[in-house]
């Protein structure tokens, strides 16, 4: 199985884009890698 996914950055202009407002973002350690939790609000 394979999970790929953007940086945050992106996922914060995705978010933007559609009209939410990042309010935190935060790294998840997952093993040897891990991945990105962004909370968002509504605008």
């Amino acid at each position: 199985m394979f999970w790929d996914h953007a940086d945050t950055a992106t996922y914060r202009t995705w978010l933007t884009a559609a009209r939410l407002t990042p309010i935190w973002d935060r790294y998840i350690p997952e093993g040897a890698s891990g991945h990105s939790l962004i909370l968002a609000r509504a605008s």
